[in-house]
């Protein structure tokens, strides 16, 4: 079962995102700390007895979830937990969610994918980059997966609005 994430607990969480996300994925851990006080940003966990073995930190947005990360520690992967988070989640919000990840371009991206896929995600098909969390890096190449199926350009812009706007502070 998914349980927000408190400020005594956010170390463990990040140290599984830290050793789940490419640096240049991750939003640093002052920043993520600094918007945990916004309304619309929430840590959830998911714990074996008191240690979180997993979780997710989304967006409540307009009218969609975004999910910002999901991740599970190394030693509890493959047992289902990913799928666990991404129904409660769906069971929770009743919108749809939509998320970012890599392009289908090495084999650990693929099989993330089909992760999300078989979980009932689209990959939809259109051009996208993660806004560069610092001005030491560059924006990185990624690509958007949707619930509610394939999406319209128009769709796509929309999401992509909010996403820069609310998420990344960034107008398009």
């Amino acid at each position: 079962m998914l349980n927000k994430i408190t400020s005594e607990k956010f170390d463990s969480f990040y140290d599984i995102l830290n050793d789940s996300f490419p640096k240049n994925e991750l939003r640093p851990k002052r920043n993520m700390q600094r918007i945990m006080s916004n309304e619309k940003y929430i840590l959830f966990s998911l714990c074996d007895g008191d240690r979180i073995i997993g979780g997710t930190a989304i967006w409540q947005l307009s009218d969609f979830i975004f999910i910002e990360y999901l991740a599970v520690d190394k030693s509890f992967r493959n047992k289902g937990l990913g799928a666990q988070i991404l129904k409660e989640l769906t069971d929770l919000y009743k919108l749809p969610l939509v998320l970012e990840a890599e392009p289908p371009d090495t084999n650990i991206a693929k099989r993330r994918i089909g992760f999300y896929q078989r979980n009932g995600f689209f990959l939809n098909d259109y051009p996208y980059e993660q806004p560069a969390y610092s001005e030491k890096q560059a924006a990185v190449p990624l690509v958007i997966m949707t619930s509610e199926g394939f999406i319209n350009p128009e769709r796509f812009t929309d999401i992509k609005r909010v996403i820069y706007k609310e998420v990344y502070n960034k107008d398009i």
